[in-house]
């Protein structure tokens, strides 16, 4: 907002948040496949997975290595965990490129409708997609092929080996079927089928761009890093509002003691020595119980998973949070007490 649209140092501050934003995506799969026990398979566009996995990986792979996708057909729709199907592609990718090596080589995954090899099904009849992932790389030999998906087996020293196991449980988890394909010097090539379903249930709401809400209101801000309480109480102040900042809990909550009516929300983050956010949101509330609270953390998604919000708190947000989602949940809160009063 303070550099010009086409100067060159816009571009550069554009290529940073793309990348925060790769990292911020990358922890929270991470975070959502170590959880994968506790989350429900729900119908999913499979070619948007891999799109998005595959953005990842793009990042990651070193640049001698093509990375290529081809869709043949229409959308492909399965009922599947979204972060166990990302853990499947970028495990099966991240198998090519070992064997691959960083000299140079090609990847080339393809999504197509498709039959699975093995028994009819025609008194059953299900259709399947199949997301294929090739590469050029070294081969496995005819040998060792049936062992690759035993737990810990693995040609690479530096690896534990469980990456196929896993890929294993959850193609089979998803009722689905694997195949696995590889010849010395010629590549491989690992087929993965899974039920297609109803695309019923699937989001068609379609994105546009609102204006961020603002307002005049008085927020009590507490982080114990500064950089955090400096971006936020600027982004804040620009959409209007007072701010009252603190990177000590302890002082945040004796300013709001000597003077509760003085604050209309209270914005605060979790992790913070002394006294947590947790603990400074009820000892808030329960001076003041029409306070909107707002509670940032970075375990927002498994907290509301599992509905262990706090009923001392309004609103869990994640961190690292976006402008927009920040702002219009404020908006929200404040809105919702002006209604009440």
């Amino acid at each position: 907002e303070e550099v010009d649209e086409d100067s060159p140092m816009a571009d550069n501050l554009r290529e940073i948040t793309k990348a925060g934003s790769r990292s911020k995506s990358l922890v929270d799969r991470l975070g959502s496949f170590s959880r994968q026990d506790s989350q429900e398979k729900r119908p999913i566009r499979l070619e948007k997975i891999v799109e998005s996995s595959l953005k990842m990986l793009r990042s990651t792979l070193p640049s001698s290595i093509s990375l290529t996708l081809e869709h043949n057909g229409g959308p492909l729709t399965i009922s599947a965990v979204p972060s166990q199907l990302e853990h499947i592609v970028v495990a099966l990718c991240t198998n090519a490129w070992e064997s691959i090596g960083d000299d140079g080589g090609e990847i080339q995954i393809t999504l197509a409708p498709a039959i699975p090899p093995g028994p009819s099904t025609e008194d059953h009849p299900v259709t399947f997609a199949r997301i294929t992932v090739h590469d050029n790389g070294e081969g496995i030999p005819q040998e060792i092929l049936p062992r690759v998906s035993d737990p810990y087996f693995t040609t690479k020293k530096e690896h534990s080996g469980i990456g196929l196991t896993v890929v294993n449980g959850i193609v089979a988890a998803h009722n689905g079927q694997i195949r696995l394909e590889s010849e010395v010097g010629f590549g491989t090539t690992v087929s993965i089928y899974l039920p297609t379903s109803s695309p019923k249930g699937i989001s068609q709401e379609v994105p546009h761009l609102t204006a961020i809400p603002g307002g005049q209101e008085h927020i009590l801000l507490v982080d114990d890093e500064p950089q955090i309480i400096r971006m936020h109480s600027i982004i804040l102040t620009r959409m209007g509002y007072e701010v009252t900042s603190f990177t000590s809990s302890v002082d945040a909550l004796n300013a709001f003691m000597e003077n509760p009516g003085a604050y209309d929300l209270v914005l605060t983050d979790m992790t913070m020595p002394k006294l947590n956010g947790d603990a400074l949101a009820r000892t808030i509330r329960a001076a003041s119980p029409s306070t909107p609270i707002i509670l940032c953390t970075g375990y927002s998604e498994q907290l509301e998973h599992n509905n262990t919000q706090p009923v001392h708190v309004d609103r869990i947000i994640g961190k690292p949070t976006d402008k927009k989602t920040l702002s219009t949940v404020i908006r929200e809160l404040l809105d919702q007490r002006h209604k009440g009063e």
